[in-house]
């Protein structure tokens, strides 16, 4: 991978991560297509308007220290493994309340998301890994963030 392409994947997917984290802000109340993950709502209240930038600052931060290691396809594994075994708990021990609170439609619709987004990033990081291919690898490190920043862990309760 070239000094170009990983200026290009560090400064794009900053940008893509701060706009996906901005999408609360856009909407009123959480819909399918903008579902507020929870650890965005707790940054918002805990940050106020700076939760915008916790999660493009942590992917900045630490794409750069995971390139430089031969583990990385492990590694984006392994992060891919963990967030497909949180959603299942989080799915698991909050459907009832998003039936209540959100109704059928939207939680499905968002365990979906969630569902498709989990199996691209686990296909993207076991291709890149079997093809030593740096670039998949970080297109599923890449969607990792977009999970967290847009539909990951959302919010299923009942707003204020």
């Amino acid at each position: 991978m070239t000094r170009t392409s990983k200026i290009l994947w560090l400064a794009a997917g900053t940008l893509a991560f701060t706009l996906l984290s901005g999408l609360m802000l856009s909407v009123g109340i959480m819909t399918p297509l903008v579902p507020m993950p929870m650890h965005q709502v707790l940054l918002a209240w805990i940050f106020g308007y700076g939760f915008i930038i916790v999660l493009p600052l942590c992917y900045l931060l630490s794409l750069p220290l995971l390139w430089r290691l031969k583990a990385f396809g492990n590694i984006v594994i392994f992060a891919a493994l963990i967030l497909a075994s949180l959603s299942v708990v989080w799915f698991s021990s909050s459907w009832e309340y998003g039936q209540k609170y959100q109704g059928l439609v939207h939680t499905r619709v968002v365990a979906i998301e969630n569902g498709i987004g989990i199996a691209a990033v686990l296909f993207l990081a076991i291709i890149g890994l079997v093809r030593q291919s740096l670039h998949l690898q970080t297109a599923a490190y890449f969607l990792i963030f977009v999970m967290l920043s847009w539909c990951a862990f959302p919010y299923l309760g009942e707003l204020p």
